[in-house]
């Protein structure tokens, strides 16, 4: 993987969306762009009425690069307000080669992309346990989960 992209709309599954991507771009060395659509929904209008829209979605696109900046440990993060739809943005990937991939561009929950019910660790566990885990259940990724917070464990800054 050479690049992660991340379309952010500031719900709670963008956060966890953004998250995830966090962790992929502080473990992969990459930049994360954060991308998010709008468009006007009623037809016609003034471009001042369109121009309150566009600063509701422009706040949602810096709402979520301050948090990515805040919690992320040199991820160089970026923006990009899109006026259109959300589904111009999305790559189309030959479904034969990359189905996998293109599930997971499209999908809208959490549910669709892991497993279920979700496979953790804890930081006491080997590393071979956990590979076995990994192995057996076909999974790419693990959870780390502290287990008195009983939320992800961040991994330390450098």
């Amino acid at each position: 993987m050479d690049h992660i992209v991340l379309g952010y709309g500031g719900s709670d599954f963008s956060m966890q969306a953004l998250d995830w991507a966090l962790d992929e771009a502080e473990l992969r060395g990459l930049p994360l762009p954060l991308v998010h659509a709008w468009q006007w929904p009623y037809g016609e209008a003034e471009e001042e009425a369109k121009a309150h829209l566009r600063k509701a979605a422009d706040h949602v696109l810096w709402h979520g690069a301050e948090c990515a900046r805040s919690t992320s440990s040199g991820v160089r993060v970026e923006t990009d307000l899109y006026e259109g739809p959300a589904a111009r943005l999305l790559v189309v990937l030959p479904p034969a080669r990359h189905r996998r991939e293109h599930d997971k561009a499209v999908a809208v929950r959490a549910a669709q992309l892991m497993t279920s019910p979700a496979v953790t660790v804890t930081p006491g566990t080997a590393v071979r346990d956990a590979a076995r885990l990994m192995h057996d259940k076909r999974i790419e990724r693990l959870l780390v989960i502290d287990p008195v917070r009983g939320r992800r464990r961040r991994r330390p800054s450098a």
